[in-house]
């Protein structure tokens, strides 16, 4: 295990606790230039995307903890990479024990001091009063936003080693690890990665990716039917649907005419979880759901679903029952 002093740990029970800490700005504006930018050394997953800094001591929190992130990750991800395979599971698992902890930690102190990201929104907060309360919640939120994405990107740079039950979404870290609802805002940005399929495996890889691939078609056709009608019926799907064409988004082939979803975006989303997360009804792609989606659903106006925001919806809670009654029909 990694035994060199986390300045996350020194954050959030060391000397670096931005609290004890109440010096001028001008103190952290020269503390900020001492600090050498650390650069990824691997594919990255997520860019920061959190608010704005608002004074001299968020900006040099905002800089060691990205630092930080970025260093961890280097440092992990050699560290587990040059083992043998039985090390290296074993090493991800107390590293991912490690994170879980840290993350626990934070929002412990986030509930416990109240430190509420309202009261640092840049659009809507005072500024003017409470500045060192709301120097710590910016510092102590934006480690939480750190600690999720370092436990992503490791989790991503070792996924052959993860068993498909056990692999985090971040909708699940928020679910599972926190034990809380999945915001509206996650301040975490995904980008593409961008590759060049010049080789069979990936052109294999990108024909999987061409629909969904329900895994009784063969045995329980009716069952796409039932599921369909259901959708129809509450009206989350175009009444002019096929059954066609509702059968061939479940049948891995290439999309030729995609289904007119007429629900809301977040009735997407959940249909969409329900169909792979919840029930596993379809065969898996390796977190690529939401692309695969965007491929096999349209909106009403003919316009493709926004999968960088689609991910990061909620359950819409008026018509999640329905939602879910008609995924279930696919049993």
């Amino acid at each position: 295990m990694d035994n060199q002093t986390l300045i996350f740990d020194r954050i959030l029970r060391g000397d670096l606790r931005p609290w004890l800490d109440s010096d001028s700005d001008e103190k952290f504006a020269s503390l900020s230039g001492d600090i050498k930018t650390t650069e990824p050394r691997f594919q990255t997953l997520y860019d920061f995307d959190f608010y704005r800094c608002f004074n001299c001591k968020t900006k040099y929190y905002r800089k060691l903890i990205i630092n930080e992130s970025n260093a961890y990750c280097n440092r992990i991800i050699e560290q587990i990479s040059s083992g043998a395979d039985t090390y290296r599971k074993g090493y991800l698992s107390e590293v991912v024990k490690k994170l879980e902890d840290l993350l626990g930690e934070t929002n412990y102190l986030i509930h416990t001091y109240c430190f509420e990201l309202k009261d640092i929104d840049p659009y809507t907060a005072d500024f003017v009063s409470g500045r060192g309360y709301k120097t710590d919640t910016y510092i102590i939120q934006l480690l939480k936003t750190a600690l999720l994405k370092v436990y992503l990107e490791i989790q991503e740079a070792f996924k052959s080693l993860i068993p498909n039950e056990e692999f985090m979404e971040i909708e699940d870290l928020y679910l599972q690890v926190l034990f809380e609802a999945i915001p509206e805002q996650i301040f975490l940005k995904r980008h593409t990665i961008l590759k060049i399929p010049n080789t069979a495996e990936s052109s294999a890889k990108a024909s999987k990716l061409k629909s969904f691939k329900f895994e009784r078609l063969a045995t329980n056709p009716g069952a796409l039917t039932d599921s369909m009608d259901s959708l129809k019926r509450y009206r989350f799907i175009d009444k002019r649907s096929s059954a066609t064409d509702f059968k061939r988004i479940f049948s891995g082939q290439e999309i030729k005419n995609p289904i007119r979803w007429t629900g809301n975006d977040s009735e997407f989303h959940w249909f969409i979880h329900l169909l792979y997360t919840e029930y596993k009804f379809v065969e898996d792609v390796r977190q690529q759901q939401w692309k695969v989606a965007e491929q096999c659903f349209i909106r009403p106006d003919g316009t493709h679903f926004d999968v960088s925001k689609l991910r990061y919806l909620k359950r819409p809670r008026r018509t999640s029952d329905l939602i879910e009654r008609a995924v279930r029909l696919m049993k």
